[in-house]
């Protein structure tokens, strides 16, 4: 016999159940949270009252300077991490601890109450007491970070956090201070160092004047540079001016033998000052006999006078020119001379421009560390006067905007919250209970928890006997309107529903534990098959505890089943009416030293029980027997294969899982598989009221009579 996995999850019959569940424990629930409340009120009443006193300070935008030092990095102080570093530096131990022994709070038996010892408290024990006191929180998106500080005394809360702030405050000077003496020292050391590199280096620069004679290099310099510019010019002329001469030589001496017109087209004949100034005299005479000319004539004596003279004056010319190639080989020479002056005078200045600049490249270098080191010590001079001057302020980068005021009412203990909180911790804890006991217990409370759990139907929930007078008298005869006596009206009807009637007129009731209830469910069951009209035999086969005989007062000394199987008595003289209308029962009778081996066989007659089963189905319509729990013997198991229907009676929030497994495995592999499950003392109001889920009370008001034979279930 195997069970079904029902870890699948919640479901409804899962939310149906807890319902039910917490429905029914409503009491422990209640009980639960008032208990809890009672526990919240006390406390409320009985905690020490505290105070709380809050001081609110704000982060500046600008950060804090120290000295004006490029290499310093400014720090904003709108991002989340600095405003966050703030915040803890408020709570750090040595601003607390500074704190305490500032206002004397180690000595203050109030704050750190004497040891039992008499041994003083640790700075980390009187740290961790002001810190239960210290809240600490910055307010989100904005700069601002409240500062609460509590304690039982209300003055003494706002004094703290007066003084908190304080300390905070002058915390944050002294180290800004010690910074500012530390930069100080560091830029007095540097300047000293600079100092003596910078006469170092005028020193070497001064020996370097002396040793070289270099006065002002820079003037001298230029004046090299300006001579070299001109004797460059002059240079580039003169080659000029030879060059031309040497063409116009060429010229001449190629036009030997030439008219003297033909000489006059060199530009350096034409420019020879003897044939230039003849040049101009002959065309002054030109003109002027032109105009004699026109006005006296050919014959007059002027114009003959002024004939005669240009005719010397071309004649002066033309020796003139012939003598050109003498005068312009004369100037080419001159002009070569000066040439080669110049340009020996330029290689000498060339030579006095490289010596002076291999004597300035030393000098320019001593003289650029000379300004660098200048530079730098009079810049480390300015930031020292800076420091000396900004390290006497006081700048901070915290603003109090809200001084603490003084409390008026405590903060704790909160009583609505308290009280809340206890309401809601006491169902918690009610409803934890429940659940915590529900899942403890493996007992079988639910037809759906039967059903999902062996994977066999519940034929019928038997509720709590409700009546007064708790006999063995079959609930449909003492109460036939009450919900056990429609209970087994509903097992009557599943039994019925299970096959045809010929093949269903044997059953069985069993348990798996003793106790569970099989002997007042087969009771039930006949009776309600003898309400029915139909002749009912009930068998109490449970030799060993033989319930059924008590229930019907029969002496065990009687004739029973124990006389039939030993062949003492017939069938029909074993049986004995009773007072419900076609309802007879086989008592157990005397007690057998041997209940197994006298089931299985019989000593006398070897009439087994099925044989008993067939004689009686000659007699009875239905056939109910009681037999003994399958786990505790083994006497069910040897008489399972001889009835056609066999029920499990599980008594609810009792019988364990594993007990009704192991019953339905036995009976299983003794050759039988249970047809059914009947749920016995359902809880009607209690544990879940499982009873009221699968039976409405909209039926309560149905009465019926003594009698409800003939009527169906």
């Amino acid at each position: 016999m195997t069970t079904r996995n029902t870890d699948d999850g919640f479901s409804r019959h899962d939310l149906a159940r807890y319902y039910y569940l917490l429905r029914a424990k409503v009491w422990l629930i209640v009980l639960t949270i008032a208990v809890s409340l009672l526990a919240a009120g006390a406390y409320v009443i009985t905690a020490q009252k505290v105070y709380a006193a809050r001081a609110v300070i704000q982060v500046e935008q600008e950060p804090q300077k120290v000295v004006n030092i490029q290499d310093i990095n400014s720090e904003d102080f709108k991002s989340l991490e600095v405003l966050k570093t703030i915040e803890q530096a408020l709570t750090s131990q040595s601003l607390i601890l500074r704190l305490i022994k500032v206002n004397n709070l180690d000595r203050d038996p109030s704050f750190a109450e004497p040891k039992s010892d008499g041994t003083p408290y640790t700075d980390a024990e009187l740290i961790k007491k002001f810190e239960q006191k210290l809240s600490v929180q910055l307010r989100h998106g904005t700069r601002l970070i409240d500062i609460v500080v509590e304690d039982p005394d209300p003055h003494r809360s706002q004094q703290l956090a007066e003084a908190l702030v304080k300390e905070f405050a002058s915390e944050g000077f002294e180290y800004q201070s010690n910074v500012s003496k530390t930069a100080s020292r560091f830029l007095v050391d540097q300047a000293e160092q600079l100092k003596a590199k910078l006469q170092k280096s005028e020193q070497a620069l001064q020996q370097y004047r002396e040793q070289h004679q270099t006065v002002s290099l820079d003037e001298n310099q230029n004046i090299v540079v300006e001579k070299l510019k001109e004797l460059n010019n002059k240079v580039t002329q003169a080659s000029a001016e030879r060059l031309k001469l040497e063409a116009d030589v060429a010229a001449v001496e190629n036009a030997k033998g030439a008219r003297p017109e033909d000489l006059l087209a060199i530009p350096s004949v034409a420019a020879l000052p003897e044939v230039a100034d003849i040049r101009k005299q002959l065309s002054d005479r030109e003109t002027e006999f032109a105009a004699l000319s026109e006005r006296y004539g050919p014959q007059h004596p002027k114009y003959l006078q002024m004939k005669g003279e240009l005719n010397e004056l071309s004649q002066a010319l033309n020796r003139a020119v012939r003598k050109a190639g003498a005068i312009l080989s004369n100037s080419y020479k001159a002009a070569k001379a000066t040439e080669q002056k110049l340009l020996a005078a330029l290689k000498q200045q060339e030579q006095a421009a490289l010596e002076l600049n291999r004597v300035a490249m030393p000098y320019a270098v001593l003289e650029r560390d000379v300004e660098s080191d200048r530079a730098l010590y009079e810049s480390i001079v300015e930031q020292i006067k800076e420091t000396n001057v900004t390290g006497g302020l006081e700048k901070r980068n915290v603003r109090l905007i809200e001084s603490p005021v003084l409390p008026s009412k405590p903060v704790k203990p909160r009583k609505l919250r308290t009280l809340a909180l206890g309401l809601l911790g006491g169902l918690g804890m009610g409803i934890g209970i429940i659940v915590a006991i529900d899942w403890a217990d493996t007992s079988i409370r639910s037809v759906d928890q039967a059903e999902d759990e062996f994977g066999i139907p519940v034929l019928a929930a038997i509720p709590e006997v409700q009546r007064e007078d708790v006999s063995w008298e079959p609930a449909l005869s003492g109460d036939p309107a009450s919900h056990e006596a429609e209970a087994f009206r509903t097992l009557r009807t599943s039994l019925s529903l299970l096959g045809h009637e010929e093949s269903r007129r044997t059953i069985i009731f069993t348990s798996a534990n003793p106790e569970e209830g099989k002997s007042y469910c087969s009771l039930n069951c006949a009776a309600a098959f003898a309400h029915q009209g139909l002749r009912t035999l009930l068998v109490d086969a449970d030799l060993r505890r033989p319930r059924l005989s008590d229930m019907f007062k029969e002496s065990r000394n009687s004739p029973g089943l124990t006389a039939f199987l030993t062949g003492g008595a017939s069938l029909m003289q074993a049986c004995r009416p009773t007072s419900i209308e076609n309802l007879t029962v086989l008592p157990a009778g005397r007690p057998a030293p041997n209940p197994a081996e006298l089931l299985a066989s019989g000593k006398v007659t070897g009439a087994v029980f099925g044989e008993l089963l067939n004689d009686a189905l000659l007699h009875f319509e239905r056939i109910v027997v009681d037999s003994a729990p399958v786990n505790a013997v083994s006497d069910t198991l040897i008489i399972a294969r001889s009835v056609q229907t066999l029920c499990v009676v599980i008594r609810s929030g009792r019988t364990p899982r594993r007990a009704i497994a192991r019953a339905c495995r036995l009976v299983h592999q003794a050759g039988h598989t249970p047809d059914g499950l009947v749920l016995n003392c359902m809880a009607r109001s209690g544990d879940a009221g499982y009873y009221s889920y699968y039976y409405p009370g909209k039926y309560d008001s149905a009465v019926y009579g003594s009698s409800d034979t003939g009527r169906s279930a």
